[in-house]
């Protein structure tokens, strides 16, 4: 999967009970809680239609990744 920094909104580390939270408020709908707090990378960013995507991504280095992420978002802006 590739997105574009151009079109990245927002990107976070949540734990799975967070997502279920943010799910639900998006969608209305009411789930049973998870158990695990392992951290997941959400990454917001908007489609070809104006629409918002939030990709759920797992790993075990989610804090590595995130820490990528934001120095390539900080370079990427910093040149333009």
């Amino acid at each position: 999967m590739e997105i574009p920094f151009g079109i990245l909104k927002d990107s976070k580390i949540l734990t799975e009970k967070e997502i279920r939270a943010r799910r639900v408020l998006l969608t209305g709908i009411i789930g049973l809680a998870w158990k695990k707090k392992h951290k997941m990378l959400v990454i917001d960013f908007q489609d070809n239609l104006g629409g918002t995507q939030s990709p759920v991504f797992e790993s075990g280095k989610i804090d590595e990744i995130s820490t990528n992420l934001y120095n390539l978002r900080l370079k990427a802006h910093s040149k333009a």
